[in-house]
């Protein structure tokens, strides 16, 4: 069986990772933790960086291939890339300056994901329905266990943000999103969403290489 190590500390992405791979391939969090400084000005550059500062920081723990997310959910009402890359941290942009500002290391992952639900509702409060357009972008880095870059694989879903959050299920920015098949990934369950999110078809490509070498 192959293994993977994925690089995150977030046990919601390799849950996801790993239904979405399924059975024949291992799944694991990465034991190491580094600090990634994800300077890339996309989220493709900075899945690679994820990825080279992971492998760097691996120890003992047995894998065959290192793969990194970087994910961002994209709003062009409010410019260019924004959230984008910040996603993770938007709750900590300043949407006037354009800049994050200093904030707590110790907040939990689904108080920050509170947070960042709360700022992308106020940055749009008052926006109509039909001009709430967003997309969620993931690319997924592949190194194999020499640390050579294998290959980027990258998945788009479109949809809309709601105007209220939805605190039923999911996690990060599912809350507010309503994707454009109807399905609001508050709602649904993980098996709908993981039918048609951004990540799922980043994964595809993925699990075709995977198959493709296991063959």
């Amino acid at each position: 069986m192959l293994k993977i190590i994925l690089a995150t500390g977030n046990h919601n992405k390799v849950r996801e990772l790993q239904h979405l791979l399924g059975d024949s391939i291992l799944v694991e969090k990465s034991l190491a933790q580094p600090e990634v400084n994800e300077y890339g000005a996309s989220c493709a550059a900075n899945a690679i960086i994820k990825a080279q500062e992971y492998f760097a920081a691996q120890g003992n723990q047995d894998f065959d291939f290192i793969v990194a997310d970087d994910s961002g959910i994209f709003v062009p009402y409010l410019g260019e890339n924004i959230p984008g890359v910040k996603s993770a941290r938007f709750s900590y942009f300043d949407i006037e300056d354009r800049k994050l500002v200093p904030h707590a290391r110790d907040i939990d992952v689904a108080a920050i994901d509170k947070l960042n639900n709360v700022q992308l509702l106020r940055s749009l409060e008052g926006v109509p329905f039909e001009k709430r357009t967003a997309y969620f972008y993931s690319a997924l880095a592949l190194l194999d266990k020499s640390g050579r870059f294998i290959d980027l694989f990258e998945g788009l879903t479109f949809g809309h943000v709601d105007t209220e959050m939805v605190d039923a299920e999911g996690w990060g920015y599912d809350h507010l999103f309503i994707s454009d098949t109807g399905n609001h990934w508050g709602k649904t369950s993980e098996v709908v969403k993981n039918q048609e999110s951004h990540r799922y078809k980043a994964s595809l490509g993925l699990c075709d290489y995977l198959k493709a070498i296991k063959s």
